[in-house]
Protein backbone atom coordinates (compact mmCIF):
# COMPACT_ATOMS: atom_id res chain seq x y z
CA UNK A 1 0.00 0.00 0.00
CA UNK A 2 1.02 3.85 -0.97
CA UNK A 3 0.89 6.90 1.17
CA UNK A 4 -0.17 9.82 -1.25
CA UNK A 5 -1.41 13.60 -0.19
CA UNK A 6 -2.96 16.16 -2.42
CA UNK A 7 -1.43 19.62 -2.22
CA UNK A 8 -1.09 23.17 -4.47
CA UNK A 9 2.50 23.78 -4.62
CA UNK A 10 3.57 27.55 -4.66
CA UNK A 11 5.84 28.97 -7.19
CA UNK A 12 8.32 32.13 -6.80
CA UNK A 13 8.24 34.29 -4.77
CA UNK A 14 6.57 32.18 -2.32
CA UNK A 15 8.64 29.11 -2.88
CA UNK A 16 11.59 31.26 -2.36
CA UNK A 17 9.92 33.30 0.97
CA UNK A 18 9.08 29.91 2.34
CA UNK A 19 12.75 28.54 1.83
CA UNK A 20 14.12 31.28 3.24
CA UNK A 21 11.70 31.48 6.51
CA UNK A 22 12.28 27.60 6.85
CA UNK A 23 16.22 27.70 6.79
CA UNK A 24 16.29 30.80 9.01
CA UNK A 25 13.56 28.84 11.84
CA UNK A 26 16.09 25.53 11.20
CA UNK A 27 18.84 27.65 11.78
CA UNK A 28 17.85 29.81 14.67
CA UNK A 29 15.86 27.27 16.42
CA UNK A 30 17.17 23.74 15.21
CA UNK A 31 14.08 22.33 14.36
CA UNK A 32 13.74 19.79 11.35
CA UNK A 33 12.65 21.74 8.09
CA UNK A 34 9.49 20.42 6.09
CA UNK A 35 9.51 17.73 3.85
CA UNK A 36 7.59 19.49 0.78
CA UNK A 37 8.94 22.86 -0.34
CA UNK A 38 5.69 25.77 -0.43
CA UNK A 39 2.51 24.23 -0.30
CA UNK A 40 -0.96 24.10 1.03
CA UNK A 41 -2.37 20.32 1.78
CA UNK A 42 -5.25 19.70 0.51
CA UNK A 43 -5.59 15.69 0.84
CA UNK A 44 -3.93 15.01 3.99
CA UNK A 45 -1.53 11.76 3.93
CA UNK A 46 -3.44 8.89 3.27
CA UNK A 47 -2.87 5.13 2.15
CA UNK A 48 -4.09 3.53 -0.80
CA UNK A 49 -3.96 0.52 -2.97
CA UNK A 50 -5.34 2.27 -6.40
CA UNK A 51 -5.71 5.70 -6.59
CA UNK A 52 -7.27 5.71 -10.08
CA UNK A 53 -10.45 7.26 -9.27
CA UNK A 54 -8.71 10.04 -7.86
CA UNK A 55 -6.62 10.53 -10.43
CA UNK A 56 -10.00 10.56 -12.58
CA UNK A 57 -12.14 13.27 -10.15
CA UNK A 58 -8.66 15.33 -9.90
CA UNK A 59 -8.22 15.76 -13.84
CA UNK A 60 -11.83 16.62 -14.39
CA UNK A 61 -11.82 18.79 -11.58
CA UNK A 62 -8.54 20.83 -12.44
CA UNK A 63 -9.85 20.82 -16.25
CA UNK A 64 -13.56 22.46 -15.18
CA UNK A 65 -12.03 24.86 -12.39
CA UNK A 66 -10.30 28.60 -12.75
CA UNK A 67 -6.97 29.40 -10.49
CA UNK A 68 -7.65 30.96 -7.31
CA UNK A 69 -6.50 34.12 -6.24
CA UNK A 70 -5.39 34.45 -2.89
CA UNK A 71 -2.88 36.01 -0.62
CA UNK A 72 -0.50 34.45 0.88
CA UNK A 73 1.66 35.74 4.07
CA UNK A 74 1.55 36.72 7.57
CA UNK A 75 1.96 34.55 10.54
CA UNK A 76 -1.03 32.20 12.00
CA UNK A 77 -0.62 29.19 14.54
CA UNK A 78 -2.85 26.86 15.53
CA UNK A 79 -2.34 24.30 18.74
CA UNK A 80 0.64 24.44 20.10
CA UNK A 81 2.78 22.88 17.52
CA UNK A 82 1.85 24.37 14.00
CA UNK A 83 3.52 27.70 12.48
CA UNK A 84 2.32 28.71 9.50
CA UNK A 85 2.16 31.29 6.05
CA UNK A 86 -1.42 32.62 6.25
CA UNK A 87 -3.49 32.11 3.01
CA UNK A 88 -6.82 34.28 2.38
CA UNK A 89 -9.18 33.74 -0.23
CA UNK A 90 -12.42 34.26 -0.80
CA UNK A 91 -15.04 32.43 0.76
CA UNK A 92 -16.38 31.26 -2.42
CA UNK A 93 -12.82 30.15 -3.31
CA UNK A 94 -12.96 28.25 0.02
CA UNK A 95 -16.23 26.38 -0.28
CA UNK A 96 -15.31 25.51 -4.00
CA UNK A 97 -11.74 23.90 -2.33
CA UNK A 98 -14.06 22.26 0.80
CA UNK A 99 -16.19 20.23 -1.94
CA UNK A 100 -12.81 19.14 -3.60
CA UNK A 101 -11.81 17.88 -0.54
CA UNK A 102 -14.79 16.35 0.83
CA UNK A 103 -15.25 14.46 -2.57
CA UNK A 104 -11.54 13.30 -3.11
CA UNK A 105 -11.84 11.73 0.05
CA UNK A 106 -15.09 9.41 -0.14
CA UNK A 107 -12.54 7.92 -2.94
CA UNK A 108 -10.32 6.25 -0.78
CA UNK A 109 -10.67 4.77 2.80
CA UNK A 110 -9.44 8.12 4.54
CA UNK A 111 -9.11 7.86 8.53
CA UNK A 112 -8.56 11.98 8.62
CA UNK A 113 -11.99 13.72 8.33
CA UNK A 114 -11.99 17.47 6.86
CA UNK A 115 -12.31 19.06 9.97
CA UNK A 116 -14.33 22.70 9.18
CA UNK A 117 -13.73 25.38 9.60
CA UNK A 118 -10.83 24.04 7.84
CA UNK A 119 -7.80 26.70 8.06
CA UNK A 120 -5.96 27.00 4.95
CA UNK A 121 -2.22 27.41 5.57
CA UNK A 122 1.20 26.80 4.61
CA UNK A 123 3.57 25.35 7.54
CA UNK A 124 6.76 27.14 8.27
CA UNK A 125 7.10 24.25 11.54
CA UNK A 126 5.36 21.99 12.99
CA UNK A 127 7.28 19.04 14.12
CA UNK A 128 8.74 18.67 17.57
CA UNK A 129 7.73 22.06 18.26
CA UNK A 130 5.91 22.09 21.24
CA UNK A 131 8.29 23.66 23.66
CA UNK A 132 10.11 25.74 21.48
CA UNK A 133 6.44 27.53 19.86
CA UNK A 134 6.19 30.77 22.41
CA UNK A 135 9.73 31.70 21.31
CA UNK A 136 9.43 30.97 17.53
CA UNK A 137 6.18 33.01 17.81
CA UNK A 138 7.79 35.70 19.21
CA UNK A 139 9.80 35.37 16.96
CA UNK A 140 7.91 35.73 13.98
CA UNK A 141 5.51 38.27 15.22
CA UNK A 142 6.35 40.98 13.11
CA UNK A 143 6.77 39.29 9.64
CA UNK A 144 3.82 40.66 7.90
CA UNK A 145 4.98 40.38 4.22
CA UNK A 146 2.23 39.18 2.00
CA UNK A 147 1.99 38.22 -1.48
CA UNK A 148 -0.46 38.03 -4.26
CA UNK A 149 -0.33 34.48 -5.56
CA UNK A 150 -2.55 31.84 -6.99
CA UNK A 151 -3.88 28.41 -5.79
CA UNK A 152 -3.50 27.18 -9.80
CA UNK A 153 -2.61 23.01 -9.28
CA UNK A 154 -4.28 19.84 -7.67
CA UNK A 155 -0.33 17.99 -7.25
CA UNK A 156 -0.93 14.43 -6.50
CA UNK A 157 2.30 13.72 -4.18
CA UNK A 158 3.47 9.79 -3.42
CA UNK A 159 5.50 9.35 -0.19
CA UNK A 160 9.19 7.28 -1.52
CA UNK A 161 10.12 4.86 1.75
CA UNK A 162 13.91 4.49 -0.16
CA UNK A 163 14.52 8.68 -0.34
CA UNK A 164 12.13 9.42 2.75
CA UNK A 165 10.79 12.42 0.98
CA UNK A 166 7.86 13.10 -1.21
CA UNK A 167 7.66 12.96 -4.95
CA UNK A 168 5.49 14.87 -7.01
CA UNK A 169 3.51 11.45 -9.09
CA UNK A 170 1.10 14.01 -11.35
CA UNK A 171 -0.08 17.25 -11.66
CA UNK A 172 -2.94 19.10 -13.07
CA UNK A 173 -3.35 22.98 -13.37
CA UNK A 174 -6.21 24.96 -13.47
CA UNK A 175 -7.30 27.39 -16.34
CA UNK A 176 -6.13 30.84 -16.02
Amino acid sequence: MSKYLVVNLFNNPIKEYHSEMVADLNEKFSIQPQKISAHMTLVPPFECEDVTALIKYTELYAKTHKRIPVVVGGIGSFRDNVIYLEIDMALEAEKTLIQYIEKAQTLFASKEELVTPHVFHCTLASRRISKKFDVITRYLENVHEKFDSYIDNLTLMKWSEEEHIWLVEKQYHFHP
